[in-house]
């Protein structure tokens, strides 16, 4: 018993400390999250439920985005059918996680890209703000829509605020934990096989 407290008490993290993993993932599906959830907290509702309510309501707000999406094309009922059906859509976008918003962002801001519309600033700093990875569509979309720059430069300070968080507190950029500290292909087998 008391090994197991000392256990428990050594991974507990304190806020901003590398063993905090979500200290570092990108706030804006769980700032958007937080009101519902105290909501249904606040009346009572059990936290099974919560999370179903929650997932359910990431997942419809995905959907909605993808059939935003699906306009785009003349094929937009087939289209949205094979999206939402999918397999991998429902596992990604039907749970808690940054994910329910960054794969529609994602898909959106490529076709607002390519029109150069000044909708891909805002998508992007939305997908910013919600995954990391996002920072690899800096560069294309700051280059499509370069005459643009005073607006690009306008959506970039919460994002680079965040970022700079990160590499304040993490000493990297996206504030991966995985950069902190890699992990060897032995710890991977291990883990591998202790499922």
């Amino acid at each position: 018993g008391e090994a197991r407290g000392g256990m428990r008490a050594s991974t507990v993290a304190q806020p901003g400390t590398p063993l905090n993993y979500e200290a570092h993932q990108a706030p804006l599906i769980y700032i958007l999250l937080a009101p519902a959830e105290a909501v249904l907290a606040k009346t009572g509702v059990p936290i099974a439920w919560r999370v179903r309510i929650l997932r359910f309501c990431l997942l419809a707000v995905a959907m909605l985005l993808f059939w935003r999406i699906s306009d785009f094309s003349v094929h937009r009922s087939a289209i949205f059918f094979v999206i939402v059906t999918t397999e991998m859509f429902l596992a990604c976008c039907g749970r808690i996680a940054n994910e329910a918003l960054a794969i529609p962002i994602l898909v959106w801001l490529f076709f607002e890209a390519e029109r150069r519309s000044r909708l891909a600033i805002g998508l992007l700093v939305a997908g910013l703000l919600v995954k990391a990875y996002f920072l690899a569509f800096v560069p294309v979309v700051t280059w499509r829509l370069r005459q643009r720059w005073r607006l690009l430069l306008l959506g970039s300070v919460l994002p680079a605020l965040w970022y700079a968080r990160n590499l304040a507190l993490y000493g990297n950029v996206s504030g991966m934990q995985e950069q902190l500290k890699p992990i060897n292909a032995a710890e991977l087998f291990q883990a591998a096989i202790g499922l």
